[in-house]
């Protein structure tokens, strides 16, 4: 379950750090004006894991809300990017600034590890596991871009909005 929590948390942050100028320039903006607005993606991004690893520390038991509290962005990001066509150029951006809170879970995750499970070989392993998911998911991730187009196609937005949607989903099936 924690590894396709984590395999599931990956996926879209392969292709959103890997693809993000390409992204963004299909929003409508230039490659200098992609480039300088992921500084504050990356600030969110950075709040976002400070934030949410000071609040799991100071209350132990809610890491499983926090997992579920900072995926819940990226759902409703990857669906205003996937219905780009139809929206204005400024809620797609916000769409793509949502994106930015999906990896923190990975690191409430290993703390769920660590204080979930007994024994350091079990540690270990979990930790292993979840370290072959963060590797996978960006591998994944970039995947689902057609090299030899110029902006993203609906596939990487409908696998991204899938992919978060199933991770919403799936600690409380």
């Amino acid at each position: 379950m924690i590894w396709s929590l984590a395999l599931l948390c990956q996926i879209p942050n392969g292709g959103t750090q890997n693809f993000a100028n390409i992204v963004i320039t299909s929003f409508g903006f230039s490659p200098l004006q992609s480039t300088l607005i992921n500084i504050p993606y990356s600030v969110l991004g950075f709040a976002t894991i400070a934030g949410s690893g000071w609040v799991a520390g100071r209350f132990r038991s809610m890491n499983c809300i926090l997992i579920a509290l900072v995926v819940v962005p990226p759902i409703v990001g990857s669906a205003l990017i996937s219905h780009r066509s139809a929206i204005p150029h400024g809620v797609s951006l916000f769409g793509y600034f949502l994106l930015s809170s999906g990896p923190s879970a990975l690191p409430l995750l290993l703390s769920l590890v660590q204080s979930n499970f007994r024994g350091v070989t079990k540690k270990m392993t979990m930790t292993a596991l979840l370290f072959i998911a963060y590797c996978a998911g960006n591998i994944a991730g970039p995947q689902l871009f057609i090299g030899d187009e110029a902006r993203p196609t609906t596939l990487p937005s409908a696998a991204y909005w899938s992919a978060t949607r199933l991770l919403w989903g799936s600690p409380w099936r």
